[in-house]
């Protein structure tokens, strides 16, 4: 349960700042919509192709050129017209397979995109109720990396979307689960409620308190900085589990098909891509070499500082 300091050593909340990012993301659906028409399309797209194929081989096994006559339908099939209809179906299947896995992994980059907006229109709620305050990662132990001062709960335990598990019981998939992770990343601890989700927070806005930063408030969110991304996942034995906050870059706390300690490393969204939802609420991809290549100013503009 969140503690009263949550509710009282806060100041209010940004009005602007939730303005700003319900607009981003309406822009941000509009454009998955976009993408789902153009998915569906070339859907439409294929399945008038292989229907044409097969409308083809369907006309040629009809009309039978021996003895120049014409077969009806009903006669049976030869042994040569049999193996080219076995043929033409198995190079079908050769060429659609890849492009059916990419549009399957393209649709799952959509859902984790959607879910982390959802995530972060929750977050924003939660700090409208907070005077301003973002979730963080509370500890009951007191610990100085953790914000127990102001709560004794991790951020997942928070948020509204959190369907735990049990020992041995896997968690109800809700929109803290990426679909990627959900197929790529197995088998899971299920032990810890670390498994109950997918996604991490950024150490610098509220999944760590590194040194004297003060607490984080809406107005530490921008356009630039991730808030959450697919999340960094540990080991236990030979089970999976994941981190409550991430860096995205530094100290290995990184998305999960970035770590290359683990098996499941270059198994990503497509181009082995993460996925980051920023302070305004809109949802992008990016590549490891992308982020990696920060330096200086724009770096800092990524993850944010610890003296915020």
């Amino acid at each position: 349960m969140n503690s009263y300091f949550e509710k009282s050593a806060v100041k209010p909340a940004n009005r602007e700042n939730t303005k700003h990012f319900l607009n981003s993301d309406s822009r941000s659906q509009e454009s998955e919509v976009s993408g789902l028409l153009r998915f569906s399309q070339f859907y439409q797209k294929e399945t008038k192709l292989i229907k044409s194929v097969f409308i083809g081989v369907h006309r040629w096994l009809s009309f039978n050129q021996i003895g120049n006559r014409k077969l009806k339908i009903g006669n049976a099939f030869t042994l040569i017209e049999l193996l080219v209809v076995i043929a033409i179906i198995a190079i079908l299947g050769t060429l659609m397979f890849p492009v059916l896995q990419q549009a399957k992994k393209e649709a799952k980059s959509v859902i984790c995109k959607n879910n982390l907006k959802r995530v972060a229109a929750w977050g924003t709620s939660y700090a409208m109720d907070y005077h301003g305050s973002l979730p963080t990662n509370g500890y009951y132990s007191g610990t100085s990396n953790y914000y127990a001062e102001f709560s004794k709960t991790f951020w997942y335990n928070k948020c509204d979307f959190y369907k735990p598990g049990g020992r041995g019981v896997p968690a109800e998939i809700t929109a803290l689960h990426c679909p990627e992770a959900e197929s790529s990343v197995t088998p899971r601890w299920l032990y810890v409620d670390r498994s109950d989700f997918d996604y991490g927070l950024n150490y610098s806005l509220g999944g760590r308190k590194p040194g004297s930063t003060s607490h984080p408030k809406m107005g530490f969110l921008t356009s630039k900085k991730y808030w959450f991304g697919d999340g960094k996942f540990g080991v236990y034995g030979a089970t999976y589990y994941t981190w409550e906050y991430m860096t995205a870059r530094n100290g290995g706390y990184v998305p999960w098909m970035w770590d290359a300690t683990l098996p499941f490393y270059g198994k990503g969204h497509m181009g082995n891509m993460a996925n980051f939802v920023f302070g305004d609420g809109h949802a992008e991809s990016k590549t490891r070499d992308e982020i990696y290549s920060l330096t200086g100013a724009d770096l800092n503009a990524w993850q944010g500082t610890a003296t915020e």
